[in-house]
């Protein structure tokens, strides 16, 4: 979920406002390269000139932003306690779009630290106050979150429920990268619940998506679970074609579990060979 940026404070001048953004931003590039400590010592200096211009959602905002600099670094207490502070004050001056933020992200550190009830109840304020904003997108994320949250849980029929969810939405947006994605999340949870044929379907229908965005590592995985649903339904034959397009996928992006895919190719065709010697013999026999 994006992070509500306010553009203007009542309570506060343009130039006030001008300087705030501007150390935001230092501390937005310094993020991006890795740059922590660097990032936090801008963001620091952005919270000071928001307290002395009394600017309430510039704060908010700020607060929101070292904590997403504490939680790249898995500092999640950290973190958790500049959410909370960001959503704190969203509350107080009525601001709901930074208040589904807050929630979103402190769904999202609890999640990481086990905190699985916390989590939801988090991620469902968010997307109560992405329905009420009519944020689609927002809806999506969350629903995305949630649906991830419900299958580390072991819960998959409610990841699936809300997985289809975060789709609907995406599918309506044309997002057809995310839609990838979550096909591909959705062919998960049917193989994890021995449904194999719709699978295989959720995963098909990613395919032509990932070919599109040219997504090598995404074409090989996807194509790797298909050709192993295949593969245990008896379909050795299809299932080592398929391999073989993954091992194409694979060199195209260095896919980091390229040995996996080869030693699964490898097997199922020494199995092949044996069973079609033990064929030749038996027919000779006769």
């Amino acid at each position: 979920m994006a992070d509500f940026d306010p553009q203007k404070d009542e309570k506060q001048d343009d130039a006030a406002a001008d300087l705030i953004r501007e150390q935001v931003q230092h501390g937005d590039k310094h993020l991006e390269r890795g740059a922590v400590d660097e990032a936090l010592l801008c963001y620091e200096k952005a919270l000071i000139l928001c307290r002395e211009a009394d600017g309430r959602a510039h704060r908010a905002h700020v607060h929101n932003k070292i904590g997403v600099a504490q939680a790249t670094n898995g500092r999640w207490d950290l973190a958790l306690e500049q959410y909370n502070r960001a959503l704190l004050i969203w509350q107080e001056i009525g601001g709901l779009e930074g208040e589904a933020a807050s929630y979103f992200n402190i769904g999202i550190v609890h999640a990481n630290t086990g905190r699985v009830q916390e989590a939801l109840e988090a991620y469902l304020s968010a997307l109560s106050g992405s329905e009420e904003l009519g944020d689609r997108a927002g809806q999506a994320e969350t629903h995305s979150r949630i649906g991830e949250l419900f299958w580390e849980d072991g819960r998959r029929e409610m990841a699936l429920e809300h997985y289809k969810q975060a789709l609907a939405i995406t599918q309506e947006a044309g997002q057809k990268q995310w839609q990838a994605t979550l096909l591909f999340q959705i062919g998960r949870i049917y193989q994890g619940m021995n449904r194999d044929e719709d699978a295989v379907a959720s995963y098909m229908a990613a395919l032509p998506l990932l070919d599109e965005a040219r997504d090598w590592a995404g074409l090989s995985d996807t194509m790797f679970n298909i050709a192993m649903i295949l593969y245990n339904m008896g379909g050795a034959q299809e299932a080592a074609v398929m391999l073989r397009q993954v091992q194409e996928f694979d060199r195209l992006c260095e896919h980091p579990h390229s040995d996996k895919h080869k030693i699964a190719l490898a097997q199922i065709e020494h199995e092949m060979s044996s069973n079609s010697q033990s064929q030749s013999s038996s027919n000779n026999g006769v």
